[in-house]
């Protein structure tokens, strides 16, 4: 525990009463998202979560927790872990000009790195999840739809990243021509017709927190907002193929797009290009890669895009849409 943090004091503010650091236990998510965090329990044995929060993310933090909170209170069973209100009914504690949050902690299994790409039981829950937010998103106000309430267009999007590459690193440019040229006439002019829809973002399997046949909670919600409807399924199918091109072939992808395709939740408009629009959501994965100079990254990326380009009928036909 930090010395400079009073976390008992802190907690107590949200009716917990700290017992023990439980530094045994992963911390799922990414750690780059706050300025520090660390697992407790409480003196009922029930863990914790706590994390300090930097002045800069302060926003992006209360539209998340309070996304969270309306969506649990709206479907109790949706495993999306809210964050806890302190006794002013607030979700961040400031003290001494630092901030605060809390959550309970989401008890997983770990991802079995070796083996879940072809796990159909993953495919299937994975799907499940997007179904029921999709269903229980629809009743969000305005001001409760994430961090980036807008819609987010990828089009726009990828021109401000490709500025930045054609300024910085004009050797990417060139890898990266076939697929833009495809996108500019094929998806990005028919983008503005294509049904938004509330969304997790980011959603992969390393922000899932996986049970032992199914989804735990889900984590992360930095990117939440208005996107595609199926930017989510999008991000995930196109996650799986990075880690290893014949996943999108295998039995997680094809269990998790069947699943989807049979719900009712998403209408024919939503599948209208749906391999390109999973095409154009590997550009904010190309942005990390360059973002910390992940050289080896950037072209395993590139790569990988003009792959997806060069069998898109391919996909089409085993992804039956």
């Amino acid at each position: 525990m930090s010395p400079l943090i009073p976390v008992a004091e802190i907690v107590a503010g949200y009716g917990v009463r700290f017992e023990r650091l439980r530094e045994d236990i992963p911390l799922f998510g990414s750690p780059e998202r706050t300025e520090y965090r660390v697992a407790f329990e409480d003196d009922g044995g029930k863990a914790f979560v706590f994390e300090e929060v930097a002045v800069s993310r302060l926003a992006k933090k209360r539209a998340i927790a309070r996304t969270l909170a309306r969506l649990s209170e709206m479907d109790p069973s949706l495993p999306v872990a809210p964050y806890l209100r302190n006794r002013d009914g607030e979700h961040i504690t400031e003290l001494s000009g630092k901030f605060f949050q809390l959550v309970p902690y989401i008890d997983g299994v770990l991802l079995d790195r070796e083996r879940y790409l072809s796990d159909d039981w993953r495919g299937i829950a994975a799907a499940r999840f997007l179904t029921a937010l999709r269903s229980t998103s629809a009743s969000l106000r305005s001001d409760e739809l994430g961090p980036i309430p807008a819609p987010f267009l990828l089009r726009d999007y990828v021109d401000e990243l490709v500025g930045k590459i054609r300024r910085n690193d004009p050797d990417v440019l060139e890898g990266i021509t076939p697929v833009l040229s495809h996108l500019e006439n094929d998806f990005f002019p028919r983008e503005d017709s294509v049904p938004t829809a509330f969304c997790h973002g980011d959603y992969h399997p390393v922000n899932v927190i996986w049970a032992t046949r199914g989804v735990a909670g889900v984590i992360d919600w930095e990117f939440a907002g208005v996107k595609h409807g199926l930017y989510d399924a999008a991000n995930m199918v196109g996650c799986l193929g990075m880690e290893d091109p014949d996943a999108l072939k295998g039995g997680m992808a094809l269990s998790f797009l069947k699943t989807l395709r049979e719900s009712d939740a998403f209408s024919a408009d939503d599948w209208t290009g749906f391999p390109d629009l999973l095409l154009a959501t590997r550009f904010a994965w190309l942005s990390e890669w360059l973002r910390f100079r992940e050289e080896g990254l950037v072209a395993l990326e590139t790569e990988y895009m003009n792959l997806l380009l060069e069998h898109r009928e391919f996909l089409v036909r085993i992804w039956e849409l």
